[in-house]
């Protein structure tokens, strides 16, 4: 499990890609065929799977404000799953797992990086999404916390942004995504 040492940091945590494709890719396609009446197919959106992202974090402690239900990456444990991250991804909810998976797996190979050791922040698997929906079920809004989601951009440096289809980007018609 992610430890509150990484608090102190300006660098919050990441998903290794080796845990995108070992884990998180399977145990989500392996829902979505139970869960979701879907075979495994290469279109399970992240939008189809916030149910199973949410629920990850359901029995574990965030880092962040010491209470129960985290972040999806607070449930992950050893550095060859959770360490420090060094890219944020820019992508769309209506982004399929596979392409995001894919696309990361291949960025590392043509930079010769470590699947183990390349640690990408992705909100949805990295932002408290228990605390999102308690902020909704109250009734507020969503705020755009610049300075907090600013504070993360600078600490990680690198923002990978997922172009697909090349031809007309999904991410760029979502405001968050030109602010990265």
């Amino acid at each position: 499990m992610a430890t509150e040492n990484n608090v102190k940091e300006k660098r919050p945590l990441g998903v290794s890609v080796h845990h995108l494709c070992t884990t998180f890719q399977p145990e989500a396609m392996l829902y979505a065929s139970k869960r979701l009446a879907s075979d495994f197919s290469t279109k399970i959106r992240i939008c189809d799977m916030e149910n199973f992202i949410f629920d990850k974090g359901e029995h574990y402690r965030s880092i962040e404000d010491n209470k129960m239900k985290s972040s999806y990456v607070d449930s992950l444990d050893g550095k060859d799953h959770v360490g420090y991250a060094n890219y944020m991804l820019s992508y769309s909810r209506e982004n399929t797992i596979n392409d995001i998976v894919n696309a990361l797996v291949g960025f590392c190979k043509s930079q010769r990086l470590s699947l183990k050791r390349t640690y990408v922040w992705i909100w949805c698997l990295c932002a408290n999404q228990h605390r999102i929906k308690e902020q909704i079920n109250r009734g507020k809004s969503l705020p755009f916390d610049q300075s907090n989601f600013e504070e993360k951009i600078i600490g990680i440096k690198n923002i990978l942004s997922l172009m697909v289809p090349w031809n007309a980007p999904i991410n760029l018609n979502r405001v968050w995504c030109l602010y990265e």
